[in-house]
């Protein structure tokens, strides 16, 4: 941007990161925050894939660069994801509860198709003009649909019917207890 005069700085950290350095960041009032939703079953997606594929960023896109590995839904370590994916986001929202004025809650994937991107440029006192267009070189890992992630995808259905019907029906939000 061409604006000199904003002094701001963003990163992404996830629990985990370094754990001290994100609880300052997250309880301090001198910082604004945002907190990405995500449904759990697109993070579960994208965090076996990093673990399979060895690819734990996002990567610059390269057309001859395949991300599409087929995965095996295993319950016991979706269960277990899971279970760590909603302490994560009830912090964080326990936190946003505490300062609402420094925290906005958006969904990934409206980040992604570019929904909040205005939102998140107010929350940061950052003007942008109306043709401001933003881009990323980087490829988001996982932008297949669920059913074609999978090997077993129907195991994975039947299961996530049975105990999470939530996450079926509403793909930008997590389930939380």
């Amino acid at each position: 941007m061409s604006d000199k005069s904003t002094k701001a700085v963003g990163f992404k950290i996830f629990a985990g990161h370094h754990d001290k350095f994100l609880e300052f960041i997250a309880k301090s009032s001198n910082y604004e925050k945002i907190i990405l939703l995500r449904n759990p079953i697109a993070r579960f997606i994208s965090f076996t894939r990093a673990i399979t594929t060895g690819l734990w960023l996002q990567v610059i896109y390269d057309e001859h660069t395949t991300l599409t590995k087929k995965l095996i839904f295993n319950p016991d370590e979706f269960e277990l994801f899971l279970k760590k994916h909603n302490e994560s986001f009830n912090w964080y929202l326990h936190l946003a509860k505490q300062q609402p004025h420094k925290y906005l809650i958006t969904t990934y994937e409206d980040v992604v198709s570019r929904k909040s991107i205005k939102l998140i440029l107010d929350k940061l006192t950052i003007n942008c003009p109306p043709k401001c267009r933003m881009f990323t070189d980087l490829a988001k890992q996982s932008t297949e649909p669920i059913d074609s992630c999978f090997v077993n995808y129907e195991q994975m259905k039947d299961y996530l019917i049975s105990n999470h019907p939530t996450l079926l029906n509403n793909p930008g939000c997590p389930e939380l207890p």
